[in-house]
């Protein structure tokens, strides 16, 4: 994102902000890797639960088709609800 003639102005910023860029690349490669697609899961809300089959991951995200309904919508699966993760790997 910076210029070479910003990287050698401020390098503490340009160091922190590659840091910043590897944590990033870490944490989709462990997503990827954890929630493959065709995953099948069940998610747990404040409303119920559903199992489903994992469409894709973005960043932070789990995108989920419900097998019921065909609908895909974005989960996080480091929030858990009422004690239990909110995305459980299944099978």
């Amino acid at each position: 994102m910076f210029t070479e003639e910003g990287r050698k102005a401020y390098p503490e910023i340009a160091a922190a902000e590659d840091a910043v860029k590897e944590a990033e690349d870490s944490l989709r490669a462990a997503m990827a890797a954890r929630f493959p697609k065709g995953r099948r899961v069940l998610v747990t809300h404040y409303h119920g639960s559903y199992y489903g089959e994992v469409r894709r991951t973005y960043d932070c995200r789990v995108f989920v088709e419900n097998e019921r309904t065909g609908r895909v919508t974005g989960r996080y699966p480091l929030i858990d609800t009422d004690g239990v993760v909110s995305v459980q790997l299944v099978d």
